[in-house]
């Protein structure tokens, strides 16, 4: 549908990226690249730091953790958007100071609803300047250590 756009799918999955690449290559997907490494090597590597327009995730981590693994990807005024379900204001809540750490604004929130299982949320996230080298943190920290 949208051919000048290049898509980048990213599991740490070698099986499943290896599918979905099969999958867009039989559709004939000449925009589709897959990726499979960890988030946290990959928003380290200069090849991939800071350069998406926009990320969008779900079902991927709780929101502090989250944030530290996709916002490093984020060009300087990228958009990072997040599906949550219901309990996602106590999320936002916590991740008050990873988005103060990571440079992003607080959410914009958009409601739509699922027939089968209720309503969902879709978080948008501005990136307002960079990030500090820091992040992400080396593999496994930012899930035992939220920010």
């Amino acid at each position: 549908m949208n051919p000048e756009v290049s898509f980048t799918l990213i599991d740490s999955v070698q099986k499943k990226m290896t599918a979905v690449q099969e999958f867009a290559d039989q559709l004939g997907l000449k925009n589709v690249t897959t990726l499979s490494d960890r988030l946290e090597l990959i928003g380290r590597d200069s090849k991939y730091r800071e350069r998406f327009d926009h990320i969008v995730s779900r079902a991927l981590a709780p929101l502090p953790t989250l944030l530290e693994l996709a916002i490093p990807l984020l060009d300087r005024e990228g958009e990072f958007i997040a599906m949550k379900g219901p309990g996602y204001l106590e999320e936002v809540h916590l991740a008050d100071r990873a988005m103060e750490i990571l440079n992003v604004t607080q959410p914009t929130v958009e409601r739509y609803e699922l027939k089968e299982l209720g309503y969902r949320y879709l978080l948008r996230f501005k990136k307002t300047k960079g990030v500090p080298h820091l992040y992400p943190r080396r593999v496994g920290v930012p899930k035992k250590a939220p920010l």
